[in-house]
């Protein structure tokens, strides 16, 4: 019996009655990736020295789940650090270091928190699930497995670390409310108490006033937007829609439209790629980041300093890059910029609490691609972001 996924089978039989059966793969990481449901927002990573062992699990998981692939724990360990994976499918039995130490590693990046990880081996003997328990496995597989039993434990530890994202978003912004009420509410409760109790106001006083509580109110209402969209994400219940767009006309439009709210910067774009390149990706969405980035981008430069756009082409990717000319990020902080709430210092490029960049990378993930900073102080910021050539 031969249960052929995706690819081409021959089988010949030799004299001594044995037979030989050869599949050729289709490689699976192409544009159908991007026919697939919303489910493909829970991210795994698989990794195992056996290419035989990784195409079975790749090949169970890939329609439900985006899936990565590594053959060893070093390459495990650069591929999640871009990826962020939900879950990892760990083997112990590798070359160099083994999925033991792998996993103890992971443990130890603050990059990995909340991370799922579930070793699959053969080694089934009590003292070794112990040891994998030890060096920090949430869940231990022994091989050969029953498809049935893997595929519900991959649901249960992607919907507990979506249960525990919301969770941490939620208690975070607990603690923010606790800490930080006194920036917009205050901005808020004083202007109303001045026009309630002075009489001596004028117009002018008092448009100022109101000017301030509508600020704040604003600013209010985006933090909570960003926090529910954050949420939402998290939870898997966010979705986008995949349309063709050429890239060069929505990064000028998206730019056009800054220009008209920011008259103060000069906003630039060169772009190396041919007119009207088509690319598959939700435009409201990524339009989105970019507009995001442009304001941060305005924000921390110095008055009327350009800001630059460039749309380029790095191997099988188009890339993003906004460069500005502001004070630069402490190389020290550059971990933490992509943290809901993270670090109180490092909120350059947002003043929302690090919401924005949070976001960000949810959406580039999404889309299979990447969102990175290049900074340091008194240098400017690079923000690029980097989206797989690939049309609907």
């Amino acid at each position: 019996f031969v249960h052929l996924i995706a690819g081409t089978c021959w089988a010949r039989l030799r004299a001594d009655a044995c037979m030989l059966i050869t599949y050729c793969r289709i490689d699976h990481r192409e544009p159908l990736l991007w026919s697939t449901s919303m489910q493909k927002l829970s991210r795994i990573l698989i990794v195992d020295d056996n290419p035989s062992n990784i195409f079975v699990l790749e090949e169970m998981l890939r329609d439900a789940y985006h899936v990565e692939t590594a053959e060893s724990g070093e390459e495990a360990l650069d591929i999640a650090a871009d990826f962020l994976p939900d879950l990892v499918l760990l083997d112990i039995m590798m070359p160099g270091i083994d999925g033991y130490e792998t996993c103890r590693r992971m443990r130890e990046n603050p990059v990995f928190a909340g991370m799922k990880i579930v070793m699959v081996s053969a080694k089934a003997m009590k003292s070794e699930r112990l040891q994998g328990y030890k060096a920090g496995a949430d869940d231990y597989v022994t091989k050969p497995f029953d498809e049935d039993e893997l595929q519900a434990k991959v649901r249960v530890y992607v919907r507990l670390k979506a249960a525990e994202d919301v969770g941490h978003i939620k208690s975070s912004m607990y603690a923010l409310l606790k800490h930080e009420h006194r920036t917009p509410l205050q901005g808020i409760l004083l202007p109303v108490q001045e026009l309630r109790t002075n009489p001596e106001l004028d117009l002018q006083e008092s448009a100022m006033f109101l000017e301030m509580i509508e600020q704040n109110t604003r600013r209010l209402q985006r933090m909570f937007e960003k926090v529910h969209t954050l949420g939402e994400m998290k939870a898997k219940h966010w979705n986008f829609e995949l349309a063709e767009t050429d890239l060069n006309a929505m990064v000028r439009q998206v730019i056009e439209e800054k220009k008209m709210l920011i008259s103060t910067c000069d906003m630039t774009m060169d772009t190396e790629l041919p007119e009207k390149t088509s690319i598959a990706i939700d435009p409201k969405q990524i339009s989105w980041v970019i507009a995001e980035l442009l304001d941060n981008a305005v924000q921390f430069s110095p008055l009327e300093a350009p800001v630059m756009v460039k749309v380029g082409q790095d191997n099988r990717e188009y890339t993003i890059t906004v460069c500005d000319q502001g004070d630069g990020i402490d190389t020290a902080l550059l971990p933490h910029v992509f943290e809901a709430f993270g670090h109180p210092e490092g909120m350059h490029h947002t003043k929302g609490y690090g919401l924005s960049l949070a976001i960000a990378r949810q959406i580039m993930l999404a889309h299979h691609g990447s969102i990175e900073i290049k900074s340091s102080k008194g240098q400017g910021t690079h923000v690029t972001l980097r989206l797989p050539e690939v049309t609907a």
